[in-house]
């Protein structure tokens, strides 16, 4: 689906993609300012969790596995890019129209930008980048998020984890590794 576009909502795309080297803490306040007078929806929903958008929206920022991983590797093998377009290729099934639940992932062209998931009709919760999550509608996100928008089945958290895992291993992440780091977190968690 292409996203809408107007000379105002184009504006509000513009004014939502806040420049980079904002500090965390003053992305909320960024966003009050840049749109003030400008009609939108978006809404603040919590802080930055652990990791970016995909992390969020596969259930995996506070997997201390996933994060464990993550921090590992030379910083090689996360949920980013490399991990979306994967998932694409092998295990994301495309819906069409959305419905609740299902990933809702952004598109400038033909490379993937950011990730979603439905909310109620015509609303995704997303984390934008190492930003808080907001609330937002279908085109209410940052303009360098694209312009198509495209829907899939949301995994269970539980297939999401695996489906992370059998990424890792197509990067080179052994069985040892991953068995080695799973020993790991459950002594430390005991």
């Amino acid at each position: 689906m292409d996203l809408p576009s107007s000379p105002s909502i184009d504006a509000l795309r513009v004014a939502l993609d806040v420049p980079e080297g904002t500090l965390i803490g003053d992305h909320y306040r960024a966003i009050i300012s840049r749109t003030q007078g400008m009609t939108h929806t978006v809404k603040f929903v919590t802080g930055p969790q652990p990791g970016t958008c995909i992390a969020f929206a596969l259930g995996l920022s506070n997997n201390p596995v996933y994060q464990t991983i993550a921090l590992d590797f030379d910083g090689e093998v996360f949920a980013g890019r490399r991990f979306v377009e994967w998932m694409m290729r092998n295990r994301l099934k495309g819906v069409e129209p959305a419905t609740v639940g299902s990933l809702v992932l952004y598109f400038l062209g033909i490379d993937w930008r950011h990730i979603g998931t439905a909310d109620i009709l015509d609303r995704v919760v997303s984390q934008w980048g190492t930003f808080p999550v907001y609330e937002h509608g279908f085109f209410e996100v940052p303009q360098g998020y694209g312009d198509t928008v495209r829907f899939f089945d949301k995994p269970a958290l539980e297939q999401s984890f695996a489906d992370f895992l059998a990424y890792a291993r197509s990067e080179g992440v052994s069985d040892k590794d991953i068995e080695a780091i799973i020993a790991q977190v459950k002594q430390r968690d005991s």
